[in-house]
C-alpha cells in the first residue's frame, strides 16, 4: 500500500490555514475504478464460491502438467502464482501469466471453444489473452475477456473445480486476489 500526503497552505491578510490530506492506494478500489496491481508481485486467485481454500492453478493430469486450468487446494505452489500485468494504453486490461509456465505463456480464451480458458504462448495482439479486471463493490474482482466484454465472466462450475466463461452473474465469478510474494530475477518475469 502506498500513501500520498498533500499539504495545502492558504494565506490571507491576517490568517494562515494549513490543510493536510492523506490518501492511500490498494487493490481494493471502488467499483469501476482503474485497478493497480504491482507487476513485480505474484498473486493467488481464488473465487468467493470456493473461498481462499482453493486457487486457480495449472492442471495436473495424471502427473503431466498441461496448459489447462482448474481450481486446487491453496498452497505454496508456483502453479498457483500469477503475475497480473497491465496492457499498455488500455485501462483495466491485463495479461495473466503463471509462474510455473513462465512469462511467455498467458491465460487465454479461445473464441472457438467459447467456454474453457487455458494457457497459450504469449501474443500481444491476441484479444483472447486480454482480460478486463473490474472491482466489484464488495472487495472482490470480476475477470472477463476482451472478446466478449464484461457480460462474460471467468467462473467455476458449481459441481467441479473446472473454469469456464459464465454469462450469468453469481458468486463463482467474484475473484479474490491475494499477494503471495515479490517476483525476483530468478523467476525471469521482470
Amino acid at each position: 500500500m502506498s500513501t500520498l500526503t498533500m499539504t495545502e497552505t492558504t494565506t490571507t491578510s491576517s490568517t494562515t490555514t494549513t490543510t493536510t490530506m492523506t490518501t492511500s492506494t490498494t487493490t481494493s478500489a471502488s467499483a469501476g475504478a482503474m485497478v493497480a496491481f504491482s507487476e513485480d508481485t505474484f498473486y493467488r486467485l481464488s473465487n468467493e464460491y470456493l473461498s481462499t481454500n482453493y486457487s486457480l492453478a495449472i492442471k495436473n493430469e495424471n502427473g503431466i502438467l498441461s496448459r489447462k486450468l482448474n481450481m486446487t487446494l491453496s498452497k505454496d505452489d508456483g502453479k498457483q502464482y500469477w503475475q497480473i500485468k497491465r496492457i499498455p494504453n488500455a485501462d483495466d486490461w491485463y495479461w495473466f501469466a503463471c509462474r510455473f509456465l513462465g512469462k511467455d505463456v498467458r491465460l487465454f480464451f479461445d473464441p472457438w471453444s467459447e467456454i474453457n480458458p487455458l494457457m497459450a504462448e504469449a501474443d500481444d495482439t491476441s484479444t483472447g489473452q486480454q482480460w478486463i479486471v473490474k472491482s466489484m463493490s464488495d472487495g472482490t474482482w470480476g475477470i472477463s475477456n476482451v472478446l466478449w466484454g464484461s457480460g462474460a465472466q471467468l467462473s467455476t462450475h458449481i459441481d467441479t473445480l473446472r473454469l469456464f466463461i459464465d454469462m450469468k452473474v453469481n458468486m463463482r465469478m467474484k475473484w479474490i486476489f491475494t499477494e503471495v510474494g515479490k517476483i525476483t530475477a530468478a523467476d525471469d518475469f521482470l
